[in-house]
């Protein structure tokens, strides 16, 4: 974790436009129990999406069900069509696995860029043991291990 973070403030420093670069840094703040410093990064981007999925996932971990629940609705509203891999992200992290799998297949269906990183994304490590999260796997024809 620490030498991801420091990859990715060197490359903030590159691109500090990129707030996915600021998302995934607040990720590791998420990972590494810090939901409060994760919170404060992700108030500071500029992209609805990505701020209503950090704001989902952070207010989730500070145990504000409902302010995470609005801005998972936001979410959904208002990218749904863009945006349903970090839908599915904040379903998996919050251990909502129906509707995560849901959106995976919304995902799938569009198709969703994002879904490259299906098998190194933290936020969907709830997943790995689900037999769903096998069959995605095998229907876009990546390894199984």
């Amino acid at each position: 974790m620490d030498a991801a973070r420091k990859a990715l403030i060197r490359t903030m420093e590159l691109a500090p436009e990129w707030d996915q670069y600021a998302f995934l840094l607040a990720v590791i703040d998420l990972l590494q129990g810090d939901p409060a410093k994760a919170l404060a990064r992700y108030e500071q981007m500029s992209i609805g999406w990505v701020w209503l999925t950090g704001l989902a996932l952070a207010e989730h971990d500070l145990g504000h069900a409902s302010k995470s629940n609005r801005a998972l609705a936001a979410l959904i509203r208002g990218h749904a069509g863009d945006s349903p891999y970090q839908i599915a992200q904040v379903y998996a992290y919050r251990r909502e696995l129906d509707s995560a799998f849901e959106w995976l297949e919304r995902a799938y269906a569009v198709p969703d860029t994002a879904l490259i990183h299906v098998k190194s994304d933290p936020l969907l490590r709830n997943l790995r043991g689900d037999p769903r999260y096998r069959a995605l796997l095998k229907k876009m024809n990546l390894p199984l291990d």
